[in-house]
């Protein structure tokens, strides 16, 4: 075998070797890969898992939250310079009597202001006839007071979003009305859609 011959075969068994290093290295990187995917799966699977966790969490707490509410309402406008618990009952007994013409029975006041307390009432059947008839407070020609739901956290960001759209809305000369959950533009329903928490046109089927 010539001296050129001898070069040639050991050029071919290093072409050879560096093809082997080669195939190895890509049969390791291919290894290194799946162990990437399995983490990244595993991962995902795991965010997931706890984002799905995280949204029962919150709809525990907001379920908890909306059954301490349950039977409360704010009462705005009306000014009580006490802070005496049962001086305030009396005061927002005696005007809820007056006014709304109901004879209320109430477990509890927070006064959260000059002239805004949350009124804990007895149960829920007093809170729902005094809602349905807060609308006599309109007639009252001094001073103007409000009763409203004490909401949520998340419930007064859903009615702050569609305030903000009524005004949006109304700015472009259209016509809306305010519902529960609800708004009603130029005679068409958009509705709350609780699980993306946007407003979204109602689709009328034919």
């Amino acid at each position: 075998m010539t001296t050129e011959q001898k070069e040639i075969k050991k050029e071919i068994q290093q072409v050879r070797k560096e093809q082997k290093q080669f195939h190895e290295g890509i049969n390791k990187l291919k290894m290194e890969n799946e162990k990437l995917k399995e983490q990244y799966e595993t991962i995902v699977k795991e965010n997931s898992e706890i984002k799905r966790e995280l949204a029962d969490v919150k709809g525990n707490i907001e379920k908890m939250e909306k059954l301490t509410k349950r039977n409360n309402i704010v009462l705005k406008g009306l000014e009580m310079k006490t802070n005496d618990p049962e001086k305030l009952k009396t005061t927002i007994n005696k005007f809820i009597a007056e006014n709304i013409g109901i004879e209320a029975t109430i477990k509890a006041v927070n006064k959260v202001g000059g002239t805004t307390c949350i009124v804990e009432l007895i149960d829920e059947e007093t809170k729902t006839e005094i809602m349905r008839n807060k609308a006599k407070l309109r007639n009252m020609e001094i001073e103007k007071i409000y009763i409203n739901e004490d909401l949520t956290r998340k419930d007064r960001d859903k009615q702050r979003q569609l305030r903000i759209r009524a005004q949006e809305e109304r700015g472009k000369g259209n016509i809306v009305k305010v519902g529960y959950n609800k708004l009603i533009i130029n005679e068409k329903e958009w509705r709350w859609n609780k699980e993306k928490e946007v407003l979204e046109k109602k689709i009328t089927k034919n």
